[in-house]
């Protein structure tokens, strides 16, 4: 599972096996988006780098680029999201939903049926009773498929389906998009200057291994503690 890299700890470790920069680990750890929704910050500062880089001279390209490339990153989102579902094991709403239609229909229109094909109504009403009661445990059953794991309060006797919780859903989604865009780890800028000034922002291909890693974090408790030593004979 990924859920331990979206920990403040796995965050950290990221940046020093050299896979975030410092200023992209601030920027993720401040953004308005929840720890799950990060990934949709970083395909909006793919996109805006990439467009900036056309700005900035280091690639040609025109609105047809431009376009092509937000397709591909709706398409790395949208697989990123499908596999979170795959993982969640929950059915799509559009099953739960054609589902009610269907028991819907079924439920209003066998009293029409009933009396245009001459039934008594004696067995009209016990028609309307069994359907209600055997459809309506099926598509209990399909709204039980929106949690099938007892994450939510369905299995407490709570509907799952809320309309100001779907909305809700519908407008975190469309803001976290918006909210990718309030900062960019590499500013316009620097990208037209180009140069060294991008080389703070290139990352190893690689990333940086674990004895580098290593021998870095022990660099740095050797310069701790040299640190602390001169400062405790200054002390003295």
């Amino acid at each position: 599972s990924h859920r331990p890299l979206l920990t403040p700890q796995g965050m950290r470790r990221m940046v020093k096996r050299g896979l975030l920069t410092e200023k992209e680990h601030s920027l993720l750890i401040n953004s308005k988006v929840p720890a799950t929704a990060r990934h949709n910050v970083i395909l909006m500062w793919l996109f805006r780098t990439a467009i900036d880089a056309r700005k900035a001279g280091h690639f040609d390209g025109g609105f047809g680029f431009e376009q092509n490339i937000l397709l591909r990153v709706e398409e790395i989102r949208a697989e990123g999201n499908y596999m979170e579902c795959i993982l969640r094991a929950r059915f799509p709403f559009s099953y739960v939903h054609i589902v009610q239609v269907l028991v819907d229909l079924v439920t209003w229109l066998y009293p029409v049926m009933a009396i245009t094909s001459g039934l008594s109504f004696q067995i009209g009403v016990l028609g309307v009773i069994f359907l209600t009661l055997t459809y309506q445990g099926l598509f209990d059953l399909a709204k039980r498929f929106l949690d099938p794991f007892h994450n939510e309060s369905f299995w407490s006797g709570f509907d799952p389906i809320r309309v100001d919780t779907l909305i809700a859903e519908t407008n975190a989604g469309s803001l976290r998009w918006m909210y990718g865009l309030d900062n960019t780890p590499i500013p316009l800028n620097i990208m037209q200057g180009g140069g060294d000034k991008l080389n703070p922002f290139v990352l190893p291909d690689e990333g940086i291994s674990v004895e580098d890693v290593s021998e870095m974090d022990a660099i740095e408790e050797a310069e701790k503690a040299s640190a602390d030593m001169e400062f405790s004979e200054q002390v003295v």
